[in-house]
C-alpha cells in the first residue's frame, strides 16, 4: 500500500466492484471516486463476493489490498469479517476519515464505528445510511431495525459521527429516527453518471416498451407495477430486469404477471450487467419504478441520462418531474393514475416519443449534476477533515 499525500478516506461498503447486484451504493461510491479521486485517496473495504452470492470474485487478492486505478480495495473474506480483523485493518491502515455506507450493516458499519469509538481513534466518521431511514425501508424487518437503532443510541455512537443525507427529505428521516441535531447531518447528494446521447431505440417502434430495472424485492415494489399494468388497455411490452433478491416475493409477482391482460406482453430478462444498463434503458420508452423509497435512485438518473422518461413514486428525491419534462412522480395511494399515464404514453406515435426523448436529453446535463451537488460532496469531506484537526488538538 503506497504512501499518499492526499487525505485518505477509509471507506467501508457492503458490496463493491466488480459486484453490482447491490445496486445504488456500488454506483454511488464508483461515481464519488471518479469525481474526487484526484483530491482524496479512497481505500475501500468490502466483501469478497457480490450480494446474494456465495463464491468469491475471480482474479482478486482476498484479504489484502488490490490496486484498482486511483483507489485501493480490500476484499474481506466472510470468515475474516470479524471484530479482530476489522480492528487490525483500522489500526494498520493510515486514514483521515472513516466513511460508512450503511447504518444496518453490522459487520461493515456498526463494528468499524464501534471500534473507532472504543479505541479513541482521532478520526471522524461519516455515516451515509443510503435511504435506510425512509418510511418504506423502516417498515421492512421493523423490529430488528428498532432494536438496532436503540443499541446505537445506548452506546452513544453518534459522537463525532457526521451523517450524510442525499436530500432535505432524507435529512429529516435521519433526524427523526435517531433524534440527533441538524448540525450532525450534512446534505451531499449522490453524483450521477454523465449524459449519453449515443443510444438509439431498438425493436418495434410502434409498440411502446416499458422497463422495470431494479432488485426484485418488496422495497422496489414490482408488485405495484404489475397491478398497475393490469389496468392498462393499450398494447405494450413490459420487460423486467433485476436480481431475484426475494424469491417468495418473486413467486407472488409471477402469479400477478400471469393475470396480465393480453395487450401486455411481459418478459423477465434476468440481471442487467452494469455496462448494459443505459443501453437497456435507452431501448425502452418508459422506465417504471414505483419504489417505496430511495435516498437517490441511480437508475432514475441513468434513465434520464439517455432520454428515457421515468414513471416513479413520490418517495424519492426526484420531484416535480412532469413540470420539468422528465416524467412523473406520483402518490402510491392512487394506483389508477399510473395506468393512465402509461396509456397516455402508449398513444404517442414514434415521432412524438423521439421528440420527448430529445427534449429530456437537451435538459439532462444541467438537471442531473449541478456544481452545487459536486461542491456539497467536497464540503462534506472538508468538514470532516476540520473535525479531525479539532479531535487531534
Amino acid at each position: 500500500m503506497p504512501e499518499c499525500a492526499k487525505p485518505i478516506v477509509l471507506t467501508f461498503v457492503s458490496y463493491y466492484l466488480p459486484g453490482f447486484k447491490a445496486g445504488g451504493p456500488v454506483t454511488t461510491i464508483q461515481n464519488l471516486v471518479e469525481q474526487f479521486g484526484t483530491e482524496y485517496k479512497f481505500m475501500i473495504v468490502t466483501r469478497d463476493h457480490d450480494q446474494g452470492d456465495l463464491d468469491p470474485y475471480q482474479d482478486i487478492h482476498i484479504n489484502e489490498w488490490n490496486c484498482l486505478g486511483n483507489m485501493e480495495v480490500y476484499y474481506l473474506a466472510e470468515k475474516k469479517a470479524t471484530v479482530i480483523s476489522i480492528y487490525r485493518l483500522l489500526s494498520v491502515t493510515p486514514h483521515d476519515v472513516i466513511y460508512l455506507n450503511s447504518f444496518f450493516d453490522f459487520k461493515l458499519s456498526f463494528i468499524p464505528n464501534l471500534i473507532q469509538k472504543l479505541c479513541c481513534q482521532k478520526s471522524p466518521v461519516i455515516l451515509a445510511p443510503r435511504g435506510e431511514f425512509s418510511a418504506g425501508a423502516l417498515s421492512l424487518k421493523s423490529i430488528r431495525k428498532r432494536l438496532f437503532i436503540g443499541l446505537f443510541k445506548l452506546l452513544g455512537m453518534s459522537n463525532n459521527t457526521i451523517f450524510q443525507a442525499s436530500s432535505t427529505h432524507e435529512k429529516e428521516d435521519i433526524k427523526n429516527s435517531l433524534n440527533i441535531s441538524d448540525e450532525a447531518i450534512k446534505i451531499a447528494s449522490d453524483l450521477p453518471v454523465a449524459v449519453q446521447n449515443s443510444y438509439t431505440r431498438q425493436g418495434d417502434a410502434d409498440l411502446m416498451k416499458v422497463v422495470f430495472l431494479s432488485r426484485i424485492s418488496p422495497m422496489k415494489n414490482l408488485q405495484f407495477a404489475i397491478q398497475s399494468l393490469q389496468q392498462v388497455v393499450s398494447p405494450i411490452i413490459f420487460n423486467i430486469y433485476g436480481p431475484l433478491e426475494n424469491l417468495v416475493y418473486w413467486e407472488k409477482c409471477e402469479g400477478l404477471l400471469s393475470d396480465l391482460p393480453n395487450n401486455v406482453q411481459w418478459r423477465y430478462c434476468g440481471i442487467a450487467q452494469p455496462s448494459s444498463v443505459r443501453s437497456i434503458l435507452a431501448s425502452h420508452d418508459l422506465m417504471f419504478l414505483p419504489t417505496m423509497g430511495e435516498n437517490y435512485g441511480h437508475v432514475i438518473a441513468e434513465s434520464i441520462s439517455v432520454g428515457t422518461p421515468v414513471l416513479i413514486s413520490d418517495r424519492t428525491p426526484w420531484k416535480a418531474l412532469e413540470e420539468k419534462g422528465f416524467g412523473w412522480d406520483l402518490d402510491l395511494d392512487n394506483q389508477r393514475i399510473f395506468a393512465e399515464i402509461i396509456d397516455d404514453c402508449a398513444r404517442l406515435d414514434p415521432a412524438e416519443r423521439a421528440q420527448v426523448r430529445q427534449k429530456i436529453l437537451n435538459k439532462a446535463v444541467a438537471f442531473l449534476c449541478t456544481p452545487e451537488q459536486i461542491e456539497g460532496n467536497r464540503m462534506l469531506f472538508e468538514y470532516s477533515l476540520r473535525l479531525k484537526k479539532r479531535m487531534s488538538s
